[in-house]
């Protein structure tokens, strides 16, 4: 249940390294304050450096990682406690939702694959899905939408997962590496981005890329190259690193062409590069390590350079002092910080997905005395930046474990620790009651975002970029009027479909034939819930040139590039906010500056 506001909700460390004074009163203050009022409803988008809400609320969360879910959901023993009378007859699935629902712990991340000790993959080879580990999957994203707890999913992992990298690689009897870079596995790999968009939740029955209790999609989890510096080979040469990037950029966009309405982003623990400029960052250079002990520079991840890419919505990293040999508090504070200012320069928010630090006993003293002070600093920086504009936008730590009554292991997180009831709630009410001051984000346009987005790979004065509502653009397809090869831009493409008086939108798809442009009749709605895709592999653009038309059955009607207005039926108005997002809204709420331009904007409706 919420805790009090007793002198008992924040224990005084006796660490020299204490709460601050200013966020002991805060917690006060907030406990007075109340709970945190409903946020991140519906799908949660991006702009700017912030995350937003359907509702232009402004989205920051404290969060958990429990990656072993599935696996519990399914039955596996080995998942479960052996004591389980602390749930009061609810699933362990029910009880970590429930608590954490309870406790404002707003977004969990979860593995979506079999890991290594459980004994449950998800894909037994390629194609191939075991539908007991699915069921369990289903189940954790149905009690997630139940309980109003968001998730982070990671589609692969980079470590011994049973249906991780070393799996695919396993299959089509490679090295682990080729993973990044064999066309056969690549493509296996795109298929799974499809089939798990596009898996229908036997409990809801809700697609999972129609379901806005999923936040975001990880590609993979830790991305590296199979480097041993200690005996280097090809592993460790600048060229797996620029593999790894072409990855990123190849299976985001391919993301996002299949699930536009969701977040994504890399996953990864946030390392630097040896020609980054930035390597000096690196857990190894900050403890002093010999340049021959470099690793990270060598892991293949580069983190400025793999989150400057359009469809990476948002920049990842971890933090682990003890695998990285690096268990100083002053190295944990520099690592978030200087991700931060890099995440300033790429105009993204950052999450810090996963934190932890290790304990070798199951022993409160020494919680106490080993961990949590690297909690107290984590939860004490996040608040910090909350009110000043950062980029920070989560944290969450490793792990919520549910076994109360049994051994945490080195990282586990139980309910009965002082690490939970002093640290992790303390900072989640905080958060929530600073959050509940914020003001809606300017510029930005209530709604639901749905299934229509618009990407063009031209240079930016060329490009255009739609984002529709579920009134305008939702589940459309055209038919198609001719293909050509040889189309160089999408504008080229576009003045074809101008020249066609048939013509009510295009697809401009750069990475086939030299460039292929597909223009298409009057956009048709699709009974069928498929998505807004058309047949056609690679980018895809719904879009049309300053002053054309775009229509669907419900009469919105797309009229100029500026941010201006659009004419619905019903008196209402399709207009786009700064943000780019589109919408049908009714005119007595539209902005004046848009009914006032409402009569330049009416073109003929395509019937």
């Amino acid at each position: 249940m919420p805790m009090g506001c007793g002198r008992g909700d924040l224990r005084r460390f006796d660490l020299g390294r204490s709460w601050s004074a200013a966020l002991v009163v805060a917690v006060a203050m907030s406990c007075a304050a109340g709970a945190m009022g409903a946020r991140g409803n519906g799908f949660v988008r991006v702009m700017g450096t912030r995350f937003v809400d359907k509702d232009c609320e402004e989205f920051k969360y404290s969060g958990f990682n429990s990656w072993e879910l599935m696996e519990a959901a399914a039955g596996i023993e080995t998942s479960l406690p052996e004591d389980m009378s602390h749930f009061e007859g609810q699933t362990l699935v029910q009880w970590v939702f429930e608590m954490a629902a309870e406790q404002q712990l707003l977004v969990g991340r979860f593995f979506a694959h079999g890991h290594a000790f459980g004994g449950l993959p998800l894909q037994t080879e390629p194609g191939i899905y075991n539908e007991v580990a699915l069921r369990g999957l289903d189940e954790v994203v149905a009690e997630s939408r139940n309980k109003g707890v968001k998730m982070i999913l990671t589609l692969t992992d980079n470590w011994q997962s049973i249906d991780g990298k070393k799996a695919y690689a396993d299959w089509a009897g490679l090295k682990p590496d080729a993973f990044y870079t064999d066309e056969t596995i690549k493509q296996w790999f795109r298929d799974h981005i499809t089939f798990m968009v596009n898996r229908v939740n036997s409990v809801t029955g809700v697609r999972y890329g129609d379901d806005d209790c999923i936040f975001a999609w990880n590609l993979i989890n830790e991305a590296r190259c199979d480097c041993d510096v200690h005996a280097p080979d090809e592993a460790c040469e600048p060229q797996c690193t620029d593999d790894i990037q072409a990855w990123y950029e190849e299976m985001s966009n391919f993301l996002k062409l299949q699930d536009p309405v969701h977040l994504v982003s890399t996953g990864q623990e946030g390392f630097y590069a040896l020609n980054s400029g930035r390597q000096s960052v690196n857990p190894d250079f900050f403890m002093n390590n010999p340049p021959d002990e470099w690793w990270a520079s060598k892991s293949g991840q580069d983190f400025v350079r793999n989150h400057n890419i359009t469809a990476v919505d948002y920049a990842s990293i971890h933090n682990w002092p003890d695998n990285w040999a690096a268990q100083t508090i002053e190295f944990q504070d520099q690592w978030v910080r200087e991700h931060i200012a890099d995440s300033i320069a790429l105009g993204k928010p950052l999450v810090v997905e996963e934190f932890g630090k290790a304990v070798d006993a199951d022993d409160e003293e020494l919680r106490r005395s080993v961990r949590d002070p690297f909690f107290v600093n984590m939860y004490e920086l996040f608040l910090s930046e909350v009110n000043n504009g950062s980029p920070l936008s989560g944290v969450g730590f490793w792990e919520f474990d549910a076994n109360n009554n049994g051994d945490p292991g080195k990282y586990g997180v139980q309910t009965t620790h002082g690490t939970w009831t002093d640290i992790v709630l303390p900072s989640s009410q905080v958060l929530g009651n600073m959050l509940a001051t914020l003001p809606l984000v300017e510029n930005c346009l209530p709604g639901e975002i749905r299934a229509v987005d618009a990407l063009v790979m031209d240079p930016p004065s060329d490009s255009y970029y739609i984002s529709a509502g579920p009134n305008i653009l939702d589940a459309v397809e055209g038919k198609e009027i001719s293909s050509t090869s040889g189309i160089s831009t999408a504008r080229e493409c576009a003045e074809l479909c101008d020249s066609n008086r048939k013509c009510a939108a295009f697809a401009y798809n750069p990475q086939q034939e030299g460039g292929v442009c597909s223009i298409k009749k009057r956009l048709k709605k699709k009974e069928s819930s498929g998505g807004s895709r058309w047949n056609v592999d690679g980018w895809q653009t719904f879009h049309r040139k300053l002053g054309g038309r775009v229509c669907s059955t419900d009469g919105c009607q797309f009229c100029t590039e500026e941010d201006v207005c659009l004419k619905c039926n019903s008196g209402s108005l399709l207009f786009r906010s700064a943000g780019g997002i589109l919408a049908c809204q009714p005119c007595d709420t539209a902005p004046e500056a848009v009914r006032a331009k409402r009569e330049e904007c009416l073109v003929p409706n395509i019937a």
